[in-house]
């Protein structure tokens, strides 16, 4: 209807509906019907994060807006898209399917407080390390 969806529990019902199709658009899927809506940038925002170690290897965990929990691991990678005016990050993560959420500023800034400086010959980049994988989520 043109609007924003304002009810946390609407919200939260239709992101298990949601899918995105190959024509680059959204839909609200149900078994007897298709309903395509707008989406601003990506259906998910990453609101928070947890870090923990079993034993050497540390595992990321992210909650979306929706309250998805899911691990920072192949199956949901890390991409960092910049901005080519203002060379400002925005970083996305895959919450599942072929569906992104876009990590908040605030739990971004905190990625880069825990990852570590890595030389590459392209430059410095930044890498957090997840369930024995690596991601780079910067550079400078």
């Amino acid at each position: 209807m043109n609007s924003p969806i304002g009810r946390e529990r609407m919200v939260k019902l239709f992101s298990k509906v949601l899918r995105f199709d190959e024509d680059g658009e959204y839909y609200l899927v149900t078994p007897v019907e298709k309903i395509r809506i707008e989406v601003e940038e990506r259906p998910f925002v990453i609101v928070n994060y947890e870090l923990t170690r079993e034993g050497k290897n540390q595992i990321i965990t992210f909650e979306t807006n929706t309250g998805d929990l899911f691990v920072l691991d192949e199956k949901h990678p890390v991409n960092v898209q910049v901005n080519k005016e203002t060379l400002e990050p925005k970083p996305y993560v895959l919450v599942r399917s072929n569906l992104e959420g876009i990590i908040s500023r605030n739990i971004y800034y905190k990625l880069i407080e825990i990852s570590k400086l890595k030389r590459t010959p392209s430059g410095e980049v930044f890498i957090i390390r997840s369930n024995n994988q690596n991601f780079q989520i910067g550079s400078i």
